[in-house]
């Protein structure tokens, strides 16, 4: 009888011991994942606030060039033109005359054409 008992009581030692080291491993895979996770969230924090800062960014610089293209179409329209020596806001063209500039157009004037 105490042999079986001692049989019995060492099997069950060998699986507690199992039954631990698979517990230990498992713990040990959520804490990892879990770290993952945080440094996962903080990645991804990190990333929108870099985008928010980046749109913002392409805003400036889409109104900077909106800005200087306007400069520029107002810059060239005081220009004398090199057509007869009139200027371009004058009218010294009539449309459709031979020799007569290209009619002025913004640029998203263009990207709808």
């Amino acid at each position: 009888m105490f042999g079986s008992f001692k049989k019995e009581s060492d099997k069950m030692n060998k699986r507690l011991k199992g039954l631990d080291k698979e517990k230990r491993e498992a713990v040990a895979k959520a804490e990892k994942a879990e770290k993952n996770l945080l440094l996962l969230a903080d990645s991804n924090e990190s990333q929108r606030k870099e985008l928010g800062a980046l749109r913002k960014q392409k805003e400036g610089m889409e109104k900077l060039c909106r800005t200087l293209t306007q400069v520029r179409l107002c810059v060239s329209l005081r220009r004398p033109s090199r057509f007869r020596g009139t200027s371009r806001l004058s009218g010294g063209f009539a449309s459709g005359q031979v020799g007569a500039p290209p009619p002025l157009q913004t640029p998203a004037a263009r990207r709808r054409a």
